[in-house]
């Protein structure tokens, strides 16, 4: 069931200061969910439905905000 409550006004700030793309929003939501899952472009594209060079910069733009950290020298991204 989908909720009519308003979105919080700290949560519309941070999306729009951090985010610029629904497949941005898309992947911070499912890597938050699985914080301890490092996650390849390859793995992301095919969960969110995008070709690979999409989840590449998605994951590169995230890196930069500070949202997500790099896993080792495996290109493997995780939130936090």
């Amino acid at each position: 069931m989908i909720s009519s409550l308003p979105i919080p006004a700290p949560v519309l700030k941070f999306v729009a200061d951090n985010l610029d793309s629904v497949p941005e929003l898309e992947s911070l939501l499912l890597l938050s969910q699985n914080d301890e899952q490092a996650w390849t472009e390859k793995e992301l594209a095919a969960r969110i439905y995008v070709p690979v060079q999409i989840s590449r910069s998605v994951l590169d733009a995230l890196h930069r905000r500070g949202l997500l950290s790099l896993v080792g020298v495996t290109s493997a991204y995780r939130f936090g």
